[in-house]
């Protein structure tokens, strides 16, 4: 039945999709075939059908089940779900996509032909397919009667609740609702803690195989009344059964193997212990199993995944999902009970990253998770933007197991005392640190310089913890750190003092990148930056928005001789001026400079002029001159370098650039590689896009940006319609 926007399925997930189809209905979802719009590709989406009685009379439950089902197929067959698809919306709809799966019944039900309907026969007698889809159902009967305490399972045991994931030739149990009583069912003790279901290795699953070997009969064409004769035959004596049974099996229309007629036959035995038993499948489930135990990456990001969903992912997870390497469980809604559950979780002994990012974690869920000693092989923990204090991180730093680990980040958290780090003698390996947005101040900064266990530290991220000249001092004095290549101190309160402090640091021989934006750097803090002479290394300096001015421009050309490595070079928003950028372009120093950004700086057609002069810059490969006025004759200027054979990237947002400029810039032959232009902003017009349209040599070009430049569908065409960029993908006018 096709629908035109079922109602059933949550907002968002319905708006991304078209063509709908209801394909099943269940005690509590619906199932429908759709058309996602982004790439055209048919998919299934289940819904909690909130209409369906079951739904309106317990819908906790019915959720718990959708959800559960959810994580059940998650765990076993992470690649055919769409996981950024699942949504709950305000009003309690719930719904997510995956490849295409349908019912066993379906599949017979489409069959137009005697012919199609003998391919499927001939698919299902096959003794691997009949085995195949057993095993998979009896794996799905173990977890309910185990985990979920199910009872009389057999009662959804038949092919319409049997679905089929053709894509990877995989079969799973639906309408769990129809046998799980919510009186019965229970996942949490009074303790709140998640309850441990007894092993059950001798479960009787008796009555299922039967209805499975019934389902398989079916499947090969077995009329609806004979399947009624063998189940009634089954209330009675042993005999009539036998015989009802060897009375299809030896049929001339029953195609069956040799052995699938005698497992058949076995399956439908009045002896329940003459049946099969569950571990007579055992092999089969196991080599089946391996396809998704080796299962090493679950991205679950922004999932709305909360205390309970991640509880019951540990439990319908247990004894799988153990080659797992990476998890993902950032931005979703994980509180301090969730972590309790991940943290005393033993079963991914292989995890080496977790993030947890942007999470509602505290205290005592980083106690737990100081606790843990099963992820020994963990290297990258993320706790960024959370709700831990000091006395949470001083217990999760008290960790002994993750002898590994590497990166650790608790940026955005609320911890002000450090003073603890340096007691954790385990993180010897430790490279990456990331307290960003913590207000550490002087004191933290004091503290963390007296570490010396993380000797292989690299990266030091303190961006926004309000630290001083002081605080900067004390920083500088650590003589451990002699692997850091990157340090991050970003919108502190380091002034001149501290920065002529910082710049005679002896130690950090391999600093590569430093961050030093929105701090009072000032003339004199730069020239003091200037002199250093140890930072031979240094590749990247950003130091935007620090009231730099001409002098400052002009005392690091001047007093820098040693950062012949400087790559990158960020000098927004500090008024440098024209005359500041023509001291910077009589740089010889920085050969090897491959970025420079002078961003809001106030620079006219003559600081333009300056830099079009640069002949060291050979290696230049992004130019960004956003918000500055360099006018048509800055644009000529700029047009008319020939240094900068390898640049890539062109940005001249906002500069008064009208046609003649426009056409001076199309005239340019030296760019051949460029591949990214940004014009947008300007005053360029139908005219300048014109003329800008007659460049030849761009070749390269992937990108071109004339937004707000009161171009029209005339002057855009005459861009679009240029012979030489053949490589243009993104053009906004």
């Amino acid at each position: 039945m096709d629908i035109e926007s079922p109602l059933q399925i949550p907002s968002k997930l319905r708006q991304a999709c078209s063509d709908y189809k209801l394909i099943s209905q269940t005690t509590t979802y619906a199932v429908y075939e759709a058309k996602l719009l982004q790439n055209q590709q048919i998919v299934t989406i289940r819904a909690l059908d909130t209409s369906a009685e079951a739904v309106k009379t317990n819908y906790a439950f019915a959720a718990t089940l959708f959800v559960q089902e959810l994580l059940r197929i998650c765990s076993l067959h992470p690649d055919l779900l769409f996981l950024n698809t699942f949504e709950i919306d305000e009003s309690g709809k719930m719904g997510f996509a995956t490849l295409p799966y349908t019912s066993l019944r379906d599949e017979l039900d489409n069959l137009q032909s005697a012919k199609a309907k003998g391919a499927i026969i001939t698919a299902f007698s096959e003794t691997k397919s009949v085995k195949d889809l057993i095993s998979d159902v009896l794996s799905d009967i173990e977890f309910l009667t185990t985990k979920l305490n199910a009872r009389n399972c057999h009662r959804i045991i038949n092919i319409q609740n049997i679905y089929h994931f053709k894509e990877k030739d995989t079969y799973f149990l639906g309408d769990w609702a129809n046998i799980l009583n919510p009186k019965n069912y229970s996942i949490e003790h009074g303790n709140g803690e998640l309850e441990k279901q007894p092993d059950e290795p001798n479960l009787n699953v008796a009555d299922e195989i039967f209805e499975l070997g019934l389902a398989v009969l079916e499947l090969n064409g077995l009329s609806q009344e004979k399947l009624e004769s063998i189940s009634a035959s089954n209330s009675t004596f042993e005999g009539k059964l036998n015989y009802a049974v060897q009375e299809v099996l030896e049929d001339d229309n029953c195609t069956l193997p040799a052995k699938t007629k005698s497992l058949v036959e076995r399956m439908l035995k009045k002896d329940e212990n003459l049946r099969p038993k569950l571990e007579e499948f055992s092999s089969i489930r196991a080599k089946r199993e391996a396809q998704f135990k080796g299962f090493e990456t679950a991205n679950l990001r922004q999932h709305g995944i909360t205390d309970f969903a991640l509880a019951t992912l540990l439990s319908s997870t247990y004894g799988a999902w153990k080659s797992l390497k990476h998890l993902n469980l950032a931005e979703n809604a994980i509180h301090d009970k969730g972590i309790i559950e991940l943290a005393d979780y033993t079963g991914w002994k292989k995890l080496e990253s977790l993030d947890l990012s942007q999470n509602k974690i505290g205290d005592r869920g980083a106690v737990e998770l100081g606790k843990n000693i099963a992820w020994t092989k963990l290297h990258t923990l993320n706790l960024q933007h959370n709700s831990i204090t000091s006395s949470g991180a001083a217990e999760l730093f008290k960790n002994t197991a993750w002898v590994h680990l590497k990166s650790l980040s608790l940026g955005y958290n609320a911890i002000t005392d450090v003073s603890f780090m340096n007691d954790n003698t385990s993180w010897t390996e430790l490279e990456s640190l990331n307290l960003a947005g913590n207000k550490l101040g002087d004191q933290g900064a004091s503290d963390l310089s007296k570490n010396t266990s993380w000797t292989q530290l690299k990266y030091l991220n303190l961006r926004k913890n309000g630290i001083t000249d002081r605080g900067a001092e004390d920083l500088q004095s650590n003589v451990s750190w002699k692997e850091l290549r990157v340090l991050d101190l970003v919108e502190n309160r380091i002034g001149e003092k501290g920065i002529s402090t910082l710049a005679t640091n002896t130690t950090w021989l391999q600093l590569e990148e430093l961050l030093l934006d929105r701090n009072p750097v000032y003339e004199r803090g730069a020239a003091f930056l200037a002199r250093n002479k140890t930072w031979k290394n240094l590749k990247t300096l950003s130091i935007a928005d620090c009231t730099l001015g001409i002098i400052g421009a002009q005392t690091m050309v001047k007093n820098n001789i040693e950062w012949t490595n400087l790559q990158a070079l960020n000098l927004t928003l500090n008024n440098i001026d024209d005359e500041g950028v023509g001291y910077l372009s009589q740089s010889t120093v920085w050969q090897n400079l491959e970025s420079l950004d002078l961003c809001w700086n106030s620079i006219g057609w003559k600081g333009a002029e300056h830099l079009a002069k640069n002949e060291t810059w050979k290696r230049l490969k992004v130019l960004i001159l956003k918000i500055n006025f360099i006018g048509d004759k800055g644009a000529a200027a700029l047009s008319g370098n020939t240094s900068w054979t390898e640049l890539q990237t062109l940005n001249l947002w906002g500069n008064s650039i009208g046609p003649e400029g426009s056409a001076a810039l199309s005239r340019n032959t030296s760019w051949e590689k460029l591949k990214k232009l940004d014009l947008s902003k300007n005053l360029i017009g139908d005219a300048g896009a014109a003329a800008l349209g007659e460049n030849s040599s761009w070749k390269e070009l992937e990108t071109l940006d004339i937004r707000f430049n009161l171009i029209t569908q005339k002057g855009a065409a005459c861009l679009k319609n240029n012979v030489n960029w053949t490589r243009l993908k993104k053009f906004s006018y």
